[in-house]
C-alpha cells in the first residue's frame, strides 16, 4: 500500500489507491468515525478497511 493520493475535504479524507479507496469521516450526530472502502474485490475491499482500522487506531491512540 505504497502508492497513493490523498484528497482532503470537508467531510473527511479519502485515500485513494490504484485499486480502490478508503474515506475517513466523522460523524456530525454521534461521537464516533466512520471508515468507507471500496476495492475491485471484496477480498481487497476488506483488507483496505482493515488497513484503514489499523491507521487510525494508532493516530488515535497518539491523541491518549
Amino acid at each position: 500500500m505504497n502508492n497513493f493520493s490523498f484528497i482532503f475535504f470537508d467531510l473527511g479524507v479519502k485515500i485513494l489507491f490504484g485499486d480502490g479507496w478508503i474515506l475517513f469521516r466523522p460523524s456530525w450526530t454521534e461521537p464516533i468515525y466512520r471508515i468507507f472502502a471500496e476495492g475491485k474485490s471484496e477480498g481487497r475491499t476488506e483488507e483496505l478497511i482493515e488497513f484503514g482500522r489499523k491507521i487510525s487506531n494508532e493516530e488515535l491512540n497518539k491523541l491518549v
